[in-house]
């Protein structure tokens, strides 16, 4: 993707979405020794910036007759604003157990939301190898009511640990719909929404551009924290 589809992509979408301001803080400058930005996508329409990729790529010479996602979060409220601003239909499955409010959210852009049945992701049918360390399989991970430690292998997660660690510790090298190079490095959450992806992802970026885009997470109490007291100290 070249500047001036960047251009092109922008032209689309502004008639259609915020201009949200780019905030920076004295303080985080001072505490890092870099001059830190921070763009407020909360305020953007659907309450992040995933409404502006969907409408990047709806909003093109062959407009589409209807949208259909497959999404818990925030992609299908940007799926279901897309699809009004198109006026066509948007079909969105969403898993039974996900967020009520993201799915009247939904519904309120007129998304039809088929949830009933529909399971969350599902994990490995089979667990091969086990975790790196032996370790991993007592990471805690809550407590009971009577105050007893909770433990990965209380929950009968450790056949899913191994799975996900085998290959976890080397970022994924994965190509956007547009052609472009992007490094995953994450959790087992599925995406980086639970803080912020890792140094090392971050490191082989910028290895290979001069210029790295980052997302760090959609909480300032965690995703931001770990990005300035871990990731941007590093």
């Amino acid at each position: 993707m070249d500047l001036a589809s960047l251009h092109a992509a922008y032209r689309r979408i502004a008639p259609h979405t915020h201009r949200t301001p780019l905030l920076t803080s004295r303080l985080l400058d001072e505490l890092l020794g870099k001059r830190v930005f921070l763009k407020a996508e909360h305020l953007q329409k659907t309450g992040s910036f995933k409404a502006r990729g969907v409408l990047a790529k709806a909003l093109t010479p062959e407009s589409p007759k209807g949208l259909l996602a497959v999404s818990s979060g925030n992609h299908a409220q940007g799926v279901a604003y897309a699809a009004r601003v198109l006026g066509v239909r948007a079909l969105l499955v969403i898993p039974e157990d996900a967020s009520p409010l993201k799915k009247a959210a939904a519904r309120a852009y007129g998304a039809e939301v088929v949830d009933r049945g529909v399971p969350p992701s599902p994990p490995p049918r089979r667990a091969r190898g086990r975790p790196p360390r032996p370790s991993a399989w007592r990471i805690r991970v809550g407590f009971t009511y009577e105050g007893k430690p909770v433990y990965a292998e209380d929950l009968g997660a450790v056949g899913a640990m191994a799975a996900l660690l085998k290959q976890a510790f080397l970022p994924n090298l994965v190509q956007t719909a547009e052609g472009n190079p992007a490094f995953v490095h994450m959790g087992p959450f599925g995406n980086i929404a639970h803080g912020t992806n890792s140094v090392r992802a971050s490191r082989f970026a910028l290895g290979l551009a001069d210029y790295v885009v980052q997302e760090a997470g959609f909480a300032i109490d965690l995703g931001l924290e770990k990005f300035m007291n871990v990731v941007a100290r590093t």
